[in-house]
């Protein structure tokens, strides 16, 4: 097999096992009852937004999974955790830079806390090196998209984006002054070292040399040479279409940012919630995003959400997926035992 037609197989093995996995776990959501939305809890009779019913929905959700005995600032970093998930953002526009729904499923907070990074930020220097290095391209001009690493980031990222729309200020400017010194050097040398330089004065001088090599170019350069009719796209057509993308997504969000009741709150709990994360032990964040699944999940049950919540749908539910499960890949089973 040649690498080009192995390289294809890899790629459709990756989006097909995607599929399903994916298919799986809409199913799971389902089942558990995480399709059904939480704003009924969080209103009132006439639908507008209240403070009062959300404190009680998380208040709800914490005591119903964990122990009256509980730790209190576990219990804290819990609920600054719901906060946050239940008044964020839950879907955002990778290339526009703006919400496209607020949370509103069951669903929106079991993801967010299944979210593979959440573990992967193990203490606060990880997390303030992942946002500054994040905050480097969410700042070049006229770029309107992250980088996957980045805007796949869960509930940190989620929330860092939250912040930037509710405050106008990049979570960066949250940092310490000295920690934001010390890792922009850190950066700085590191991409000096990629580009051949031991230290940052020489890889300073290359750049300065390097721009006035630039403009002297530039100088001699006008766009009176270019010849009439040309295909290409002058840098007046790229900025005005910029300009109206800008502009949309600026109107976008706007309108999120007007949904927020209490933005201030939000960004308060946000910060308590980062303080306890990494103040509390190992033991604690390990167990944080699953018992933040096992709440939505006995909130459900214990109010009829859940498919396990009735017996006839629970056990027909079972019946199919075991059948399911025993005659899926029985054909290939047995063509090698042939």
């Amino acid at each position: 097999m040649n690498e080009r037609s192995d390289n294809s197989n890899i790629h459709h093995l990756k989006a097909r096992r995607q599929m399903i996995e994916n298919q799986l776990h809409n199913i799971n959501d389902r089942i558990m009852g995480r399709n059904n939305t939480f704003f009924p809890f969080i209103s009132t009779s006439s639908g507008s937004f209240s403070e009062r019913k959300l404190t009680h929905f998380i208040n709800e959700l914490v005591n119903g999974a964990l122990d009256k005995y509980e730790n209190k600032k576990y219990r804290e970093l819990c609920k600054c955790f719901l906060y946050c998930a239940i008044t964020g953002i839950a879907e955002y526009n990778e290339c526009g830079k703006y919400p496209v729904r607020n949370a509103s499923y069951f669903s929106d907070i079991t993801d967010i806390a299944r979210h593979k990074n959440n573990l992967h930020l193990t203490d606060m220097d990880t997390l303030l090196d992942y946002e500054y290095r994040a905050s480097i391209h969410d700042s070049v001009p006229g770029e309107r998209t992250y980088w996957t690493e980045f805007n796949d980031g869960g509930f940190f990222r989620n929330s860092d984006n939250a912040y930037l729309l509710l405050t106008g200020r990049h979570i960066v400017s949250s940092f310490p002054e000295e920690k934001y010194r010390e890792i922009s050097h850190a950066y700085e040398l590191e991409k000096a070292k990629a580009n051949g330089f031991d230290t940052l004065e020489e890889y300073q001088k290359h750049l300065d040399r390097a721009s006035v090599s630039i403009d002297d170019e530039l100088e001699r350069f006008s766009s009176e040479e270019m010849p009439e009719n040309t295909e290409y796209a002058t840098t007046d057509d790229w900025e005005e279409n910029d300009s109206d993308a800008i502009e949309l997504q600026a109107e976008n969000n706007r309108k999120w940012v007007q949904s927020f009741i209490k933005p201030e709150l939000f960004v308060q709990k946000y910060m308590r919630f980062r303080e306890l994360f990494f103040e509390l032990s190992m033991y604690y964040r390990c167990r944080l995003f699953e018992d933040i699944e096992l709440m939505a999940d006995v909130f459900l049950y214990e109010h009829g959400f859940s498919c396990l919540s009735d017996n006839d749908r629970f056990a027909m539910i079972y019946h199919r997926i075991t059948k399911l499960s025993a005659n899926v890949g029985q054909d290939k089973v047995r063509k090698v035992k042939r």
